[in-house]
């Protein structure tokens, strides 16, 4: 995946800067490949202010299956809520989460993606009435994902783009919670190192809730049928088959596909 951050005036922007950013992925490994932009539409002290975020494919296929998306944003702003402007294929489901603080932005989209098509996200923040020097940091984490190098965007609330720090390889060390009902609900906790801002997958399918320190996951299984892997997607990549969880009994039906606007507050 690659992910830049530039300045917006509007989504027509943006939708002009991937085209034009595109192209570059062609030097990627073939394969699964999202290309990210992130623009802030000016901060607007003592208001609201609006992040803008664009993803589509730029690799050689299609993206399919779950992308997350994070964003932290500096001390005295906060996220209030995310809308899903546009997206294709409409049949995905996509899930928010805002941490307690409201710095924090966990976004999962779930569906396919077709190359060279974008999808956008909306992000609505608070902005304290003197904006601080800080630092607004976004990253992109895919199972499939072939280019890792530019996974990570970095800006300061003065415009200044910084070198992104692409964090190392998660590992896992171990997996603990082993089976629980298909209707899903059971904690399951992975230790290891550079596991922050990780995806839990159970099988295909993201974990319903999860919350990751560097060395630590707390996650909940979504509903299941069946034994499957367990595997950690971070930004800096993937580990696959981390675990194994058995689900018995039968799972609920499956949940109609989301399309729009879904926020909510993490656990």
């Amino acid at each position: 995946m690659k992910i830049a951050r530039t300045l917006a005036c509007s989504l027509l922007v943006l939708a002009s800067a991937v085209a034009t950013a595109l192209p570059a992925a062609a030097a990627a490994p073939a394969g699964q490949d999202e290309a990210v932009l992130l623009g802030v539409e000016g901060m607007v002290p003592g208001s609201t202010s609006l992040v803008n975020v664009a993803w589509s494919p730029g690799g050689a296929a299609d993206t399919n299956g779950p992308t997350q998306i994070t964003l932290d944003v500096p001390a005295g702003f906060k996220v209030l809520s995310t809308q899903l402007d546009y997206s294709w294929p409409v049949d995905h489901t996509w899930s928010t989460a805002i941490s307690p603080d409201g710095r924090h932005l966990t976004a999962t989209y779930v569906g396919a993606g077709d190359q060279g098509l974008l999808t956008f996200m909306e992000v609505y923040v608070s902005t304290p009435t003197t904006v601080p020097l800080g630092v607004f940091t976004a990253a992109v984490s895919h199972r499939n994902d072939t280019n890792l190098a530019n996974n990570v965007a970095s800006e300061t609330t003065t415009h200044v783009q910084l070198t992104p720090v692409i964090p190392p390889a998660p590992k896992v060390k171990r997996v603990d919670g082993f089976f629980g009902p298909g209707v899903g609900g059971t904690p399951v906790t992975i230790t290891g190192e550079h596991l922050r801002d990780a995806m839990v997958l159970f099988g295909d399918t993201p974990a319903a809730s999860a919350s990751c320190t560097d060395t630590k996951c707390t996650a909940t299984t979504p509903s299941g049928l069946g034994v499957v892997p367990v595997s950690v997607v971070t930004p800096g990549g993937t580990v696959n088959d981390a675990g194994l969880f058995g689900y018995y009994g039968p799972p609920p039906a499956a949940p109609a596909p989301v399309f729009g606007a879904s926020t909510s507050p993490a656990a």
